[in-house]
């Protein structure tokens, strides 16, 4: 029964005088504008607008504040190559086509939303995801998902994407043993790691970021930098990459993540 106008992320006036019965009634509109207004009384709008949303729910404060600071979907649309938003249990590839196929058993489990099978779920070595063969990165990337961890195991994959072990790899560590991310390239001329500096909570729903920009490594959680080295030898080369997972390792000895993912991007 409250409404609430946020100007740059800070309350700028609210009510409460809304009907106890809440929220916009279930029904179809069919007078739906932008800049002009159903009521013949009131004046054009003279305003430019941008990077317009609408959510099916009253956001909270710090999510207002992350929406503000979002960047526009349309600033990096030129360099996305990869998006699995995970929408009604689909692990479809919504930019470039390469879909995830679970190996061999589908786990799913609610978003950060509540939306029931709006995440995936890795758990052990039934509940992985297989990628088409692809280059995927062959210079500069970043690689961004929604994780939730519910134990850590030594070496936990979000992303592997290599020809072996060790063999032109890409590598998004969700966790080590001791629960930090962790990224890893291997190339022709060399490789480079970097492990973030703290551990990752459980049970909490958390935006990572794996990035390599020329030689330097980085790891964000939340928008905040939490990992960082500039010994990466080489970036990762133009080629054919055939042993591609979500949710496992290349290494025979890594351990399998136990942790769900939604919204992965590269």
């Amino acid at each position: 029964t409250i409404a609430t106008v946020y100007v740059n992320g800070t309350n700028d006036g609210q009510v409460s005088s809304f009907p106890a019965t809440g929220g916009a009634q279930n029904i179809v509109r069919h007078r739906c504008l932008f800049g002009k207004s159903n009521l013949d009384s009131d004046l054009p709008s003279d305003v430019a607008l941008d990077d317009i949303r609408i959510y099916k729910r009253a956001l909270t404060v710090s999510e207002i504040q992350q929406d503000m600071n979002m960047a526009s979907v349309q600033n990096l649309i030129g360099s996305l190559v990869n998006y699995w938003p995970i929408n009604a249990g689909e692990t479809k590839d919504w930019q470039g086509g390469m879909h995830m196929v679970a190996s061999p058993q589908r786990i799913q489990e609610s978003d950060r939303f509540g939306n029931a099978n709006g995440a995936v779920r890795v758990a052990n070595s039934s509940s992985y995801y297989t990628l088409p063969f692809n280059v995927y990165a062959d210079s500069d990337f970043t690689v961004t998902a929604w994780v939730k961890y519910y134990s850590c195991t030594s070496f936990a994959k979000l992303f592997d994407c290599a020809n072996g072990p060790g063999v032109e790899m890409i590598n998004t560590v969700i966790s080590t043993s001791s629960c930090t991310p962790y990224l890893a390239v291997y190339a022709h001329s060399g490789s480079g790691s970097v492990t973030a500096g703290a551990a990752m909570p459980l049970n909490t729903w958390m935006h990572l970021v794996w990035m390599l920009k020329g030689n330097n490594g980085s790891v964000y959680k939340n928008g905040a930098l939490i990992g960082s080295s500039a010994t990466f030898a080489s970036r990762p080369d133009h080629l054919l990459r055939k042993l591609c997972y979500m949710g496992k390792s290349n290494w025979a000895g890594n351990g399998f993540g136990d942790a769900v993912f939604d919204e992965i991007r590269l």
